[in-house]
């Protein structure tokens, strides 16, 4: 199943602009899906399970997250068409999603995905855990 549904367009352009700049043919939209998403997780991978966040569907969806992938999927298809002429809306919204990627990615936002080897659903990457401590104090006099 796909990780955008139609619906996620309409808050950011009618459906009737939508159809035209697909130009009829839904492989162009699924093109540029997968552009965006093979972006976000290029920059979420080493800190997330990429896999099962794209894997969620409906309401498990993060909407921020989903508004930055149509944002990257609507460049991409204004791009398609008329690659210097992207209009400054999208280009903004654009640089702003990977902006805003880059920042989860470095760990400055937290949006709560799925942490990368998160077996046990801790929210802590299980192959990465640091244990500390020490032995028991030798007494050196007897």
């Amino acid at each position: 199943m796909p990780y955008l549904v139609d619906s996620d367009y309409t808050a950011q352009i009618r459906t009737e602009q939508l159809t035209q700049l697909i130009e009829s043919t839904p492989a162009n939209r699924t093109d540029a899906e997968a552009k965006a998403i093979s972006q976000a997780k290029s920059r979420l991978r080493n800190r997330y399970d990429v896999d099962a966040l794209f894997a969620r569907t409906g309401a498990a969806r993060d909407p921020e997250l989903v508004m930055y992938i149509v944002d990257m999927t609507l460049y991409h298809l204004h791009a398609r068409q008329a690659p210097g002429q992207v209009p400054e809306m999208r280009d903004k919204r654009y640089a702003d999603a990977l902006a805003w990627l880059e920042k989860v990615a470095s760990g400055d936002f937290d949006p709560g995905f799925p942490a990368k080897g998160d077996e046990d659903g801790d929210g802590v990457d299980d192959g990465n855990v640091v244990q500390w401590g020490s032995t028991t104090p030798r007494n050196p006099y007897f």
